[in-house]
Formats: structure tokens, C-alpha cells, sequence
């Protein structure tokens, strides 16, 4: 920041939010990403019992 916190090329966002939800899979990125390539391709629908979801009380 050339100016400092006054510089005008410079903003803040804040962020807060009213509600989050996750998703995570246990099989890892690389796993999950050839998952979803092939059921692009194939145009079948991925199995998502492997992964770990759920609503985060913030």
C-alpha cells in the first residue's frame, strides 16, 4: 500500500455471514476430481456417500 490505509486504490470488504454450510470428501482432491471428470463425461451422476457435509454454527 503505497498511501497507506488512505490509499485510494485500496478496499475492505467485510464479510458476515447469516448461515454456512460445508462439504468435504474423504477420498482427496485428486480422487474427487477424476470422480467428477468421469461423471461428466459418462453424464452419470457421482456417488457422494463418501464425503463428509453439514451445516457450521458461526
Amino acid at each position: 500500500f503505497e498511501e497507506g490505509k488512505d490509499d485510494p486504490k485500496v478496499s475492505v470488504i467485510r464479510v458476515t455471514p447469516d448461515e454456512t454450510y460445508y462439504w468435504d470428501t474423504k477420498a482427496g482432491k485428486l480422487v474427487s476430481f477424476v470422480t467428477f471428470a468421469a461423471a461428466a463425461l459418462t453424464g452419470k451422476k457421482t456417488d457422494n456417500s463418501d464425503g463428509v457435509e453439514g451445516n457450521l454454527h458461526v
